[in-house]
């Protein structure tokens, strides 16, 4: 029977947490960094990176998603030759990104932003279960070739919204479910402007991702869940 880890206290939960993410990573060498926003005057990547494009929009219910302060998306990107974790920048305000990354082939872990809370189940190796507040394992995996500029093309999150539980009455509304994602080209590719290595590549949808909060664990590989723990809880 898989445990639920948020009911205990916030000590003794974020100390379990730093202890297993030890464990796990300490035994797989993963390492966790962070992707680069890449400067506007940037015409070219360096050497053995990429430059990598698009943008992420939320559909609420049929409606595009107007981003504030907190809801803005990014991604956790798992780089599958490096083995390493990287957790990306707030995209703009409508969306938009421009990341330079090292060259290979990426799965996304974990998909932030949007209507919250998402209370996604994220299974652990060790069997104990804890609730991300953004889309886990969505079934989407891109490759960046060395010294290119790709466009991913815009992704696009479908999620139905349901009205917040609580004690006081409110009008807010919450994320209740993932209905699908899709990637659509974008409408004027950023990557045409960096001289002569733009390309084409959009990002690559094998799943429709989590369908609700009822689902009983990701896809993804142990690997890749590891060294998520401290990224989520905090």
């Amino acid at each position: 029977m898989h445990t639920p880890i948020f009911f205990r206290s916030p000590g003794r939960l974020v100390a379990t947490a730093v202890l297993l993410a030890i464990l796990m990573t300490g035994c797989m060498g993963i390492d966790t960094r962070s992707v680069r926003t890449a400067d506007a005057a940037l015409q070219e990547p360096i050497e053995a990176h990429a430059l990598a494009t698009g943008r992420v929009q939320f559909m609420i219910d049929g409606q595009p998603m107007a981003y504030g302060l907190l809801n803005k998306p990014r991604l956790s990107l798992y780089h599958r030759q490096r083995r390493v974790l990287m957790s990306s920048p707030e995209t703009q305000a409508d969306g938009r990104y421009r990341w330079q990354l090292p060259a290979g082939d990426y799965t996304v872990a974990v998909i932030f932003g949007g209507r919250g809370p998402a209370d996604q189940p994220l299974q652990l190796p060790g069997g104990q279960t804890i609730f991300v507040n953004g889309i886990v394992d969505p079934g989407l995996s891109f490759s960046l070739p060395a010294r290119a500029a790709v466009d991913l093309g815009t992704l696009v999150v479908e999620v139905e919204s349901r009205p917040a539980r609580g004690l006081l009455p409110t009008k807010e509304r919450v994320f209740a479910r993932l209905v699908g994602l899709r990637v659509e080209p974008s409408a004027s590719p950023t990557s045409a402007t960096v001289g002569s290595l733009a390309v084409s590549q959009a990002m690559r949808v094998h799943g429709a991702g989590a369908p609700s909060p009822t689902i009983t664990g990701p896809q993804a590989h142990p690997e890749v869940l590891a060294p998520l723990i401290p990224l989520l809880i905090r």
